[in-house]
């Protein structure tokens, strides 16, 4: 067992919410992906204190978003839990930036397609998000600019390179 699985599931064994989930394929990365933006679109909507509408002017753009989420966020090893830290960073920098700028409540904010802007040598991403924002049909638009800085999370895979095969992980059922 040990050869084979993670310290972290053989300390599992014998409890009884041990549950294991095949790696997520593209259409699970992507369903997930889209759940966790779109609860946190909820979130910012009807449970913060601003009531931000956040909204994708097309569906192409709102694809982009979550194809940037997958693709610099997304660990193998750790599935769910990645997409949920990258949904999360991006989403709460986006409401520090509507917060600090003075974006009033009850907005709607357009997100635009991201921009890679910046990747060094596995250490550091930077991407620029187009915002636009009014306050109601006959304010006009005022734009302003997501600067996303985060770090790449470089993780080895493990010395065995079957065991990804052999071992699932449980990140994906705690994010649905």
């Amino acid at each position: 067992l040990l050869k084979d699985f993670t310290n972290a599931l053989l300390a599992r064994i014998g409890e009884d919410n041990l549950i294991l989930y095949r790696p997520l394929d593209y259409q699970g990365i992507r369903g997930l992906t889209h759940l966790k933006v779109q609860a946190a679109i909820k979130e910012w909507e009807f449970t913060s204190d601003y009531h931000y509408k956040i909204r994708f002017e097309t569906e192409a753009e709102y694809l982009e978003f979550l194809d940037m989420i997958e693709m610099e966020f997304m660990v193998a090893l750790e599935q769910g839990a990645s997409i949920d830290r990258g949904v999360r960073k991006v989403m709460g920098e986006l409401g520090n930036l509507l917060a600090t700028k003075g974006v009033p409540r009850y907005s709607t904010v357009l997100v635009g397609s991201p921009k890679l802007i910046q990747k060094t040598d596995g250490e550091m991403i930077r991407f620029e998000i187009p915002v636009d924002y009014q306050r109601n049909s006959k304010s006009d638009k005022k734009f302003l600019k997501l600067t996303l800085d985060t770090h790449i999370y470089n993780q080895p895979l493990r010395e065995n390179p079957n065991h990804s095969v052999k071992t699932a992980y449980h990140e994906a059922g705690h994010a649905l």
